[in-house]
C-alpha cells in the first residue's frame, strides 16, 4: 500500500474524505493469533517501522522529502471472514480478541443463510426464477441461526462500545449450493453475483425489523455499522414493506469452488 499509493490516489482523489482502508482477516481464531497475521495487523495499525525503512531508500535528488510527515496508522478496522458453518462462539471469540488484543473496530461478514431455508428458496426459485440452483439444507442447519445472530450483534456491539471501539456487520458472504451438475471439483459450490444483492437486501430488512434503532441505516438511529459485499443502497427506509418482494430482474449468478481455488463460472 505504501509503495503503490499513487495508483490508489487516482481512485480516491487527493482528499480521500470518508474513505478508510479496511483489513480483512480469517478464518479462525487459531490462525488470527499466529505471529504472521498478528504482525500484519499490528503493522497496519502502526507502520512507523516500515515507513522509516522506506525513508532511507529515497535517492539523493529527492532526499528533501525524506522527512515528510506520513500517517503511520494505515487502518484500525478489521472485517472478519469465517468459513461457512463457523460456530457462533468462534465468531464471538475472534471479535473480542481483535477488539481487546489489537484495539480495532470489527465488522463481521454474515451469511445469507440467516434468512432461513424457506425464505432463501422463495427468493432464489419463486421470485428470481433460478430453478436450476439447488440449495443445501444442511448448510442452513449448520450455520449461525437468526435469533442467535441478533443476540450476537447486540452483545458484540456492547462489548466493542465499552472499550471505545465500534462493531459492524457486512452483508453478505456467498451462499452454499449443491454442485449437482459437476461444474466444480467439490460437492458444494458458492453462489454470488446479482442474486446475492437481493439476499443481502432481504437480510438487511429482516435485521432492521428485528433490531429497531440498532443499525446505521436510513430510518434508524443505531450505531452498528453496515457495509456490503454486493451493491445495496441504504438510502431507503428499512423495516417497511419487504425489500425484495418486487424484485423480478433476472441476471446470471456466479458460482465458485471452495475459497482459495480460484475457479469461478457464470451461469
Amino acid at each position: 500500500m505504501l509503495k503503490h499509493w499513487e495508483p490508489i490516489r487516482e481512485l480516491v482523489g487527493t482528499d480521500p474524505g470518508s474513505h478508510v482502508f479496511d483489513m480483512s482477516v480469517g478464518y479462525d481464531l487459531a490462525g488470527i493469533k499466529t505471529d504472521k497475521v498478528a504482525g500484519f495487523i499490528r503493522a497496519m495499525r502502526d507502520a512507523t517501522g516500515v515507513i522509516d525503512h522506506f525513508r532511507h531508500q529515497i535517492p539523493a535528488p529527492f532526499d528533501d522529502w525524506a522527512d515528510i510527515e506520513i500517517p503511520s496508522r494505515l487502518s484500525d478496522t478489521v472485517t472478519l471472514s469465517t468459513f461457512h458453518g463457523c460456530p457462533p462462539d468462534e465468531i464471538e471469540a475472534i471479535t473480542k480478541h481483535l477488539v481487546e488484543e489489537h484495539d480495532t473496530d470489527v465488522i463481521v461478514k454474515l451469511n445469507p443463510t440467516l434468512l432461513g431455508y424457506e425464505t432463501v428458496e422463495e427468493i432464489i426459485h419463486g421470485v428470481l426464477g433460478y430453478d436450476h440452483v439447488q440449495l443445501d439444507r444442511d448448510a442452513f442447519d449448520a450455520d449461525l441461526q437468526f435469533d442467535r445472530g441478533v443476540e450476537l450483534i447486540g452483545e458484540l456491539r456492547d462489548f466493542a462500545n465499552e472499550r471505545g471501539r465500534q462493531f459492524g456487520i457486512k452483508l453478505t458472504n456467498t451462499l452454499v449450493v449443491k454442485n449437482h451438475k459437476g461444474w466444480m471439483p467439490d460437492e458444494t459450490m458458492y453462489l454470488s453475483g446479482p442474486p446475492l444483492h437481493v439476499l443481502a437486501s432481504a437480510l438487511l430488512d429482516k435485521l432492521a425489523r428485528a433490531m429497531p434503532d440498532t443499525l446505521q441505516i436510513g430510518g434508524q438511529d443505531g450505531d452498528v455499522m453496515v457495509s456490503f459485499s454486493a451493491r445495496v443502497s441504504t438510502r431507503r427506509t428499512w423495516g417497511g414493506p419487504s425489500a425484495w418482494e418486487s424484485s423480478r430482474q433476472r441476471s446470471a449468478p456466479t458460482f465458485s469452488s471452495q475459497a482459495g481455488t480460484g475457479d469461478s463460472l457464470p451461469c
